[in-house]
């Protein structure tokens, strides 16, 4: 090879590594950023696309710093095996040159491509950072580029009678520069680590909270019902006696004051009034609580559960997922009204399964993730819909069941299955 050829073959992959560097910063971007959510808004997604951009930088410095380390030192080994006193020598030295220099941009692009790949397999979730957690988790990749930056800077300098050559100078810089690169890598890879492990454990722990503050106020529900239900026993044990007033009053033609009992004693019926009886008390308590807010609402609302046999440490779970689901069913129904909005939710036993189905009318397409079969998080179609969809998948794989949504027409059904524990 001559040195023609040698000097443009290595400024042509000069080119290509100086465009791959730029190519690095939108493969960041993508591992750290959720494409779907960012249809959503961008600005809550600018801090991450920021941090990711600078950790694809990051990973190319650090994968620049390994691969020269590596490049000055075999190429020392390759220049001192080399004596120069036979005519074809240069032409050699400058080919294995050559190949050294097209496997160090081949490692260049191989190891930021691992490194990226290990931090995408690393960030299973992807969460909007603040700028606070883009900025701690940006603080190795801004260190990498400076770094890359000044060994670019300082390996070769020109003098005025001769060049100045770091690894020829100081032999250790290269295995200096090789360390760094790659103690900076594994710093990346333990920050990002470690703060997908925090945001994952933080939003478990807003769920279980989310989902303790809703078991709480159903039993506490389901007391008060229980209070409501013992006072229904003592009334119905003191008819008696109020018939026996009630025909005192007429008998002595006192109309006015027998329709004023006859009053009194509607209001205290009133609160004791049921539509749903399944079986379970607590279902009980749910259906006809979302029955009135389906009624205020004006959602007409309907059912048809079995809460029979129930086992009883996955009956409080079960509240919990219809509580949910009912919810969104029913907001989603009165927001997006169809020419009759409606709910329905039904609950029956297939053998060892629970078999439920809720169905709420809704005017505008729903996104359904096809991998998952959940629908897209938009807040412009379903509002409130995150947190307690993410609970009612969370029970369901809980009881080794699953849960999906589909939507035909004008109406949206989320189904789903639940196993029941085995009887001891």
């Amino acid at each position: 090879m001559s040195e023609q050829n040698f000097s443009f073959y290595s400024e042509l992959l000069g080119y290509i590594v100086r465009t791959f560097r730029w190519i690095s910063l939108p493969l960041g971007i993508l591992v750290f950023t959720d494409l779907k959510k960012l249809k959503q808004g961008v600005r809550e997604w600018i801090p991450t696309m920021i941090m990711g951009a600078a950790t694809g930088l990051g990973c190319f410095c650090t994968a620049y710093l390994m691969g020269f380390g590596i490049q000055s030192f075999v190429g020392d080994k390759i220049a001192d095996s080399f004596t120069f006193t036979e005519a074809g020598d240069l032409e050699i030295f400058l080919k294995s040159e050559f190949v050294l220099w097209l496997a160090v941009c081949i490692s260049f692009i191989v190891l930021t491509l691992i490194a990226l790949y290990v931090l995408h397999r690393i960030v299973s979730h992807k969460y909007a950072q603040t700028i606070y957690e883009a900025v701690y988790l940006s603080v190795p990749s801004v260190m990498a580029y400076l770094l890359s930056r000044f060994f670019s800077r300082i390996s070769v300098i020109p003098m005025d009678k001769e060049v100045f050559v770091l690894s020829d100078q100081i032999k250790a810089s290269n295995w200096v520069f090789l360390a760094i690169g790659v103690l900076l890598l594994i710093c990346e890879t333990f920050l990002v680590a470690t703060w997908q492990k925090n945001r994952t454990m933080k939003e478990k722990e807003e769920q279980l909270l989310f989902s303790s503050m809703q078991t709480e106020a159903l039993k506490k529900r389901l007391s008060d019902v229980e209070e409501d239900q013992r006072r229904l026993s003592g009334f119905r044990h003191d008819l008696k006696n109020h018939l026996v007033n009630l025909h005192g009053l007429l008998d002595k033609g006192a109309v006015s004051e027998a329709e004023g009992y006859l009053k009194s004693m509607e209001e205290n019926m009133n609160p004791f009034e049921q539509r749903f009886y399944t079986g379970s008390a607590l279902l009980d308590v749910i259906l006809n609580d979302k029955s009135a807010e389906a009624e205020k609402l004006q959602v007409a609302f309907a059912a048809n559960v079995d809460g029979n046999d129930i086992p009883e440490e996955m009956l409080y779970d079960l509240g919990v997922l219809l509580t949910n689901l009912l919810d969104n069913a029913i907001k989603a129904s009165s927001e997006k009204r169809a020419e009759h909005p409606n709910t329905f939710v039904s609950l029956k036993h297939k053998g060892r399964f629970l078999v439920f189905k809720i169905k709420n009318t809704y005017s505008e397409k729903v996104e359904i993730d096809p991998a998952t079969h959940l629908p897209v998080m938009n807040r412009k179609q379903i509002s409130g819909h995150g947190i307690g969809i993410r609970n009612a998948v969370d029970i369901c794989e809980k009881y080794l069941g699953g849960m999906e949504y589909m939507q035909e027409k004008d109406a949206v059904t989320v189904t789903g299955t639940l196993q029941m524990p085995p009887v001891n």
